[in-house]
């Protein structure tokens, strides 16, 4: 579902949350760091570069996973 938001001049679309896939479980202590608001409690997440690497492991993952039950659909 599409719900228009903004004035005449600005246009804005979203699409309704509850459509999306849930995300997948978390995978160890250094994605639970990066990923929740917990971020801001550690030193090695300021680091240049470290918490984009977490993040970029977990969306990996997640696109693998998604991958994986579309196959399974498409089999079915």
């Amino acid at each position: 579902m599409f719900h228009f938001c903004g004035s005449s001049s600005t246009l804005f679309w979203s699409i309704d949350m509850s459509k999306k896939k849930p995300k997948i479980p978390m995978k160890g202590g250094d994605e639970f760091d990066a990923l929740t608001s917990a971020r801001k409690y550690y030193v090695y997440l300021t680091r240049s570069g470290v918490a984009k690497a977490i993040k970029k492991k977990y969306n990996k993952r997640f696109r693998r996973v998604q991958k994986e039950e579309l196959r399974k659909g498409d089999d079915e």
